[in-house]
C-alpha cells in the first residue's frame, strides 16, 4: 500500500454505448466497449509517488 496525501481531485468519465439490431425484431444488443477516466490530482508528495499510487489503483481495478 502506497500512502499519498492527497488534496484535490477532480474527475471527467466519459462512457461509449455501442447499440445494434431492433427492439422490434428482438435483436437488440447494447453495451458499454469503452469507459475513459481523467483525474486532475492536487498533492503536497512528490509526482512519482502519486503516479506510481494511479498506476497501482488502476492495474488493481
Amino acid at each position: 500500500m502506497i500512502k499519498v496525501n492527497i488534496t484535490k481531485v477532480r474527475a471527467k468519465a466519459a462512457v461509449h454505448f455501442d447499440i445494434s439490431g431492433s427492439v422490434l425484431a428482438g435483436t437488440i444488443k447494447a453495451g458499454a466497449p469503452k469507459v475513459e477516466t481523467r483525474y486532475e490530482i492536487e498533492s503536497p508528495d512528490y509526482p512519482i509517488k502519486v503516479a506510481a499510487m494511479l498506476r497501482n489503483a488502476k492495474n488493481g481495478c
